[in-house]
């Protein structure tokens, strides 16, 4: 997209979100002057002030979207899985609930994700699940947060993978200002671990500070390959068929998508 053309879809785009819902298309109709392409991408932007902080699309919203999650889960607390010994919840998402648990076998902590029954119902929606495990695992990087198995119990499925001390970038930028030196380390990092991922033919789609985990030791480890989008064949040979996302289909999480993210359109690395 040419810059003059986004700029003029972005100015238009914030004037539109100060007019009433029921007057914006009779606003988009006038300032795109019979510009459908123009009206169309502009329409993009403002539903995602409709879901705000959501996934757009319909069919694999199911990673952040519907952050309230399933009233009717499982709570693992104290329970056996497996050899896994479930300790105490951590986090829980659109997708799923994760637990902190002991690994019997290998005496060592892991994190569970136990994924929501009404999304291992959503055969879309339990594709992706199955995508984030194969992407992750595929790229084997120390900045990038590894994969030790996906499993099922009772009709519900899973996937353990490291357990990593320390809090989200998120936190950390919350906490307090980084100087330059601390900036560069975590951004040095960050980036090797997508140079590996994109030279394995994987794009990550939706790197924010809340998919980023920093150590107490410094490392940093890049989460969640759910919205991976596979370029090329890798060494996973089951994975390039996994990814077969419908161009315009628009996903990702809306303060940080690109431009061409944002509206539907083909990305690269």
């Amino acid at each position: 997209m040419k810059t003059d053309k986004f700029k003029q879809i972005e100015e238009i785009y914030h004037a539109a979100k100060d007019v009433s819902t029921e007057n914006q298309a009779i606003f988009l109709e006038k300032q795109c002057g019979g510009d459908t392409d123009l009206k169309k991408e502009v329409e993009i932007l403002l539903s995602f002030e409709q879901k705000p902080n959501e996934f757009i699309d319909n069919s694999p919203e199911e990673l952040a979207a519907e952050l309230m999650g399933d009233k009717q889960a499982i709570d693992y607390t104290g329970k056996t899985v497996k050899h896994f010994q479930i300790l105490r919840k951590i986090g829980k998402g659109g997708m799923g609930t994760v637990y902190l648990a002991k690994d019997t076998k290998l005496e060592r902590k892991v994190a569970i994700k136990f994924l929501n029954k009404k999304f291992s119902q959503n055969q879309e929606r339990f594709r992706r699940f199955i995508l984030e495990a194969k992407a992750a695992s595929a790229l084997n990087h120390p900045n990038i947060l590894t994969i030790h198995e996906i499993g099922e119990i009772d009709n519900t499925h899973f996937i353990t993978t490291e357990f990593i001390e320390g809090e989200t970038l998120r936190e950390k930028i919350k906490r307090k200002p980084f100087d330059l030196d601390e900036f560069n380390e975590i951004a040095v990092q960050i980036v090797s671990a997508l140079d590996m991922a994109h030279r394995a033919g994987i794009i990550h789609r939706d790197i924010k500070p809340e998919n980023i985990m920093i150590r107490p030791d410094g490392v940093v480890k890049v989460l969640d390959f759910g919205l991976a989008k596979i370029l090329k064949k890798t060494d996973a040979k089951s994975l390039i068929t996994l990814e077969q996302t419908e161009n315009r289909r628009v996903m990702g999480t809306i303060n940080y998508m690109s431009p061409e993210q944002a509206l539907g359109k083909n990305l690269d690395a």
